[in-house]
């Protein structure tokens, strides 16, 4: 592969170069999105697991069927690392082509369901790789009507090049239209991300924007993240109303730094649950260094 290719993508299929790429088309027809009706249409049960995966503009990318309720012909049970290291998933140099206009992430996925992302190691630009210019996300979840997820023990360091595009290392927007579901972001590392170029592009360490039942964000640590520009910069945030419990708990921000004539750096952002419990966390060594004074 090649980070070259960022063209754009139409219907199922994504931006640009995938190294692992399973999307509810046909080869011949990758733009065109398919109509499953039963299970058996589905790209169900797979585990991902042990890859090495370097260059290109995504590193795995699960693009499902938005089936209605109950959503049998949807993709359901994809695994992408397993419950230990020893299956864990590596993603580097990934994005960074010239001129890029179109986004880039480690992990991408839709309209998945009972999905496992763990134990992946994520840095778009280790040393040999390009900062990417336009959008880029560590871990992108993308929507799936009331599913469950869980998205922890991964490792996420991400660097922009562009100014205004924003950067996110874990982006979830999977769980909405709460149904006794649960989204777990748990024990996360995100750390060394910087984005000294932006003007206005903002920087997320995790962002929840689903209204999953129950969202678990906890035992997560942020730290040595330095990033500039003018825009607010939140190292979590959840901005969905939650119709149940947001647990925020035992998190670590440390050390994180900003730069900019103006703008704010915030520790947690929490939105508005029916039930909050932001406990125990730990937010110290947060500085702000304004170029303009």
């Amino acid at each position: 592969m090649q980070r070259i290719n960022n063209v754009f993508g139409a219907g199922p299929m994504v931006e640009g170069a995938v190294g692992i790429l399973a999307i509810n088309s046909t080869a011949a027809a990758a733009f065109t999105a398919l109509a499953p009706s039963t299970a058996t249409g589905s790209n169900s049960n797979n585990k991902f697991y042990s890859n090495s995966i370097n260059s290109g503009n995504y590193g795995i990318a699960l693009i499902g069927f938005a089936a209605a309720t109950p959503f049998v012909a949807a993709d359901q049970g994809n695994d992408i690392g397993g419950i230990s290291a020893s299956t864990g998933n590596s993603i580097l140099n990934f994005g960074g082509a010239a001129a890029a206009s179109n986004p880039a992430a480690a992990v991408r996925t839709l309209a998945q369901y009972d999905l496992n992302v763990q134990y992946t190691t994520v840095n778009n630009n280790t040393g040999s790789g390009v900062n990417h210019e336009s959008t880029l996300r560590g871990i992108y979840i993308n929507t799936a009507t009331s599913a469950n997820a869980t998205i922890s023990n991964n490792t996420i360091t991400i660097k922009g090049g562009g100014t205004s595009s924003p950067i996110t290392a874990i982006d979830n927007a999977s769980g909405s239209t709460a149904a006794s579901n649960t989204i777990n972001i748990n024990n996360n590392t995100i750390q060394n991300c910087t984005y000294a170029t932006s003007t206005s592009g903002s920087f997320n360490g995790i962002f929840n924007s689903a209204n999953a039942q129950t969202i678990n964000i906890n035992f997560n640590t942020i730290s040595n993240n330095n990033i500039g520009g003018t825009a607010t910069n939140n190292m979590i945030i959840n901005s969905a109303y939650i119709p149940g419990t947001l647990n925020i708990t035992q998190n670590i921000i440390t050390s994180n730094n900003r730069t900019g004539a103006s703008g704010n750096q915030r520790g947690i952002t929490y939105g508005s649950p029916t039930i909050g419990k932001i406990i125990s966390n730990t937010i110290d060594g947060m500085s702000f260094t304004n170029i303009a004074s």
